[in-house]
């Protein structure tokens, strides 16, 4: 416990636009990984870890977003826990010997948000930004022993990126993977890189789910900034290793960092991934939705098809576009309008469409969870004003979901579902091509699998309702056959449906500690249940 509340106390701070301007004395690495004459630094700051964490975690625990499973967690955690906080930090000033403006500066980090070239899946220059994080404190600069390659969740709005940072709350992935400046003992320096289509390439289309294109983007971002460090602050432990880290949107990339790193640059060193609820294969992802017949993330089935639209060669050469395979319902409801602004959070995005299901004679149909009936029923203009209904939209997406009919063409269901398509209805070349650029960026494309003791760690919830199980199922089934030896997977069997308070599990709990087993050569592979609740003993 005191090892979490190390961590929870890194991650609660606030930002102090402080002039970081101090360089150090350092030798150059042996081998530049990247040219620095394509760097830019964009901005400079500095964290202080707080004392206020009985404040920062009831604030925590009273938020929209956690699921009565994660919150009766938090009450556990604040009822029983607290008083080993004084103690802590206590000994973290004693440490220190001194703190800088009143403020103890134990566990405090530094960052630069850097603008670096890479390429773009057609082959372009394109200019892309980052978060680069590394420990500091008031007595000693420790050098980083290893680096923590950070893939950020599923945005749709620019203000959540990674460089972002200093404007972002402590409940955010981005400052969760911050703190993995500090684990265990061990300094990282920790790289954050925004994808296409954020910060400084916000003018350029997000290349959502797109695997091997996201993955070169962010391990040019690694080189960059493992290259800014050393140049101008200090070079790394000379036998630094490196893990990317993830959850959502993030887990997937972090595994495609990893097959990325493995069969093109070794340089990078990556020895493992931690990967939570990753959609490592958008096609089974598609087929899943289809056969539930539900969204309960709209905006996650639209981010795979403009994914898909903005990047396939085969698709613009069909010249393809969102009504070839959307309801005109759908379309009309703005939402691909709202990912092209990238103003709009997914959260807001998903209050809009209920918003606009819930006009007078709206084409458009979502269901809520009505709690009087206990059941989904059709959120429309009358139950939305009823008070025979009850609806509490502020607990989650898993309280209301789009039909997928409401969403896709027929034709579109029909053909993931391996049925006849009805001629006229959608061009068969497109539905082809369309499955063709799904099929090849799922982490399995050309049969790929990692090799043994890999460091590859998964975590799934069986109960997901944005990124369904079937994702980590369809890995194992894959890897089982004579693969068993290369990576860990753990399936979540909880009461909860939410995939954002499961996120939330798997930073506070597991993913600092997995990442310290890789680096530590503690890591082993595995087969596992965690039943009775999100925070539970592992082996």
């Amino acid at each position: 416990m005191k090892d979490l509340l190390r961590i929870i106390l890194a991650a609660l701070a606030i930002t102090s636009m402080v002039s970081c301007s101090e360089k150090n004395d350092v030798p150059h690495q042996n081998e530049t990984l990247y040219d620095l004459s394509q760097v830019r630094v964009v901005s400079e700051g500095r964290v202080y870890a707080r004392e206020y964490i009985e404040r920062q975690l009831t604030n925590l625990q009273q938020s929209n977003d956690l699921d009565d499973e994660l919150a009766a967690a938090y009450d556990e955690f604040l009822s029983g826990k607290l008083e080993e906080v004084d103690e802590i930090e206590k000994q973290m000033k004693e440490d220190a010997g001194e703190t800088e403006n009143g403020v103890n500066t134990m566990l405090s980090y530094e960052y630069v948000v850097l603008e670096y070239m890479t390429f773009s899946p057609n082959g372009d220059g394109i200019l892309c930004s980052e978060l680069v994080v590394w420990p500091w404190g008031a007595l000693w600069n420790p050098r980083p022993d290893n680096v923590v390659i950070g893939c950020h969740c599923t945005i749709t709005d620019d203000f959540s990126r990674p460089s972002n940072y200093e404007n972002q709350g402590i409940t955010s992935d981005v400052a969760m993977l911050a703190m993995m400046t500090h684990v265990k003992g061990d300094y990282n320096l920790v790289i954050i890189p925004d994808y296409e289509g954020y910060g400084s390439s916000v003018d350029r289309p997000h290349p959502y789910c797109y695997r091997e294109a996201t993955a070169w983007q962010v391990c040019d971002g690694v080189r960059a900034g493992i290259s800014y460090y050393e140049h101008f602050k200090k070079t790394m432990e000379p036998d630094w290793r490196a893990v990317s880290v993830g959850y959502s949107q993030g887990g997937a990339v972090a595994a495609g960092v990893y097959r990325y790193a493995q069969e093109n640059d070794k340089r990078l060193r990556v020895v493992g991934a931690v990967c939570g609820d990753g959609p490592y294969d958008p096609i089974s992802t598609l087929q899943q939705y289809i056969k539930d017949g539900k969204l309960y993330m709209p905006v996650a089935a639209a981010l795979i098809l403009k994914g898909a639209l903005d990047t396939s060669y085969e698709l613009k050469k069909l010249k393809s576009q969102y009504w070839h395979f959307c309801t005109d319902a759908f379309i009309v409801s703005g939402i691909f309008d709202r990912l092209e602004e990238k103003y709009l959070n997914t959260d807001a995005i998903h209050k809009e469409l209920l918003a606009y299901a819930s006009e007078e004679n709206s084409p458009f149909v979502m269901y809520c969870w009505d709690n009087k009936s206990e059941s989904f029923v059709p959120y429309n203009h009358h139950t939305a004003n009823s008070s025979a209904f009850d609806f509490d939209l502020s607990s989650g997406k898993a309280k209301s979901y789009a039909p997928i009919d409401q969403c896709f063409k027929q034709g579109v269901i029909d053909y993931f579902q391996g049925k006849p398509v009805t001629p006229g209805e959608v061009d068969p070349d497109k539905l082809d091509a369309l499955k063709h650029f799904l099929e090849k960026n799922s982490l399995l494309y050309g049969g790929w699998a990692p090799s043994a003791k890999s460091g590859m760690t998964f975590f799934h919830s069986t109960r997901d309702e944005v990124v369904p199980v079937c994702n980590l199922d369809m890995l194992d089934s894959w890897w089982l056959g004579g693969h068993q030896d290369g990576y860990l997977a753990y399936w979540y069997e909880t009461s909860t449906y939410l995939h954002v308070g499961t996120g939330k599990a798997f930073y506070l709990y597991y993913a600092d500690d997995y990442v310290n087993k890789i680096f530590k050569d503690k890591w082993k592979p595995g087969r596992y249940e965690i039943k009775g609740g999100l925070f539970q003993p592992m082996e």
